[in-house]
């Protein structure tokens, strides 16, 4: 097995820990938990909670089997914009137009309603301080996993020319040699 950390590009990356998966998880519960949108969401797809909900994705993604290094990204601006989307069924069926993972800045650059979006505008204004973002590192590159409308957002900055002054983290593991099937639209009981 590869050790992630001899695996990460050190001019984009500073590994600072090794996590477990339910750390990474911990991460994604304080970004979602409190989020209108989010509850919003589980709710309406008869989910109890936000564990109940997000632990199908945990389980899609193998969280609990991946080996995990928390990094700083060194310059976000430049950086996260080439990051890849994830391979959840709503983005790929309307903002990928039929390629595999495509960066953020051509998700946003081909979707001009992803610039628009309330939630990207609102982040691209006015960016979460100490955001951590969750990603797969891949044959192609990173491809996020948990932070999508942040990458959208920092890829809606860096078209309009703005600074990104706030640090940025990402939880990391391995999965070159994976094939990630699309996931999501799940609904309670399934």
């Amino acid at each position: 097995m590869k050790d992630i950390v001899k695996e990460l590009d050190k001019n984009i990356f500073t590994p600072m820990d090794k996590l477990r998966g339910d750390e990474v998880f911990e991460y994604w519960r304080s970004n979602e938990i409190n989020e209108p949108h989010w509850i919003e969401y589980w709710k309406s797809k008869g989910f109890k909670s936000w564990e109940e909900w997000r632990t199908k994705y945990a389980q899609e993604f193998k969280l609990q089997d991946r080996e995990w290094v928390f990094c700083r990204i060194l310059d976000p601006i430049n950086n996260i914009p080439f990051f890849r989307g994830g391979p959840f069924s709503s983005w790929v069926k309307n903002f990928y137009h039929g390629l595999p993972a495509p960066t953020f800045d051509w998700i946003v650059r081909e979707n001009i309603i992803i610039e628009s979006n309330d939630t990207v505008v609102s982040m691209a204004h006015n960016f979460p301080s100490r955001s951590v973002l969750t990603g797969l590192y891949t044959r192609d590159g990173v491809m996020i996993i948990e932070g999508m409308h942040r990458c959208c957002a920092v890829a809606s900055m860096r078209r309009q020319k703005k600074e990104l002054t706030d640090e940025v983290y990402i939880c990391l593991a391995l999965a070159y040699d994976e094939e990630l099937s699309t996931t999501g639209g799940f609904m309670a009981g399934q």
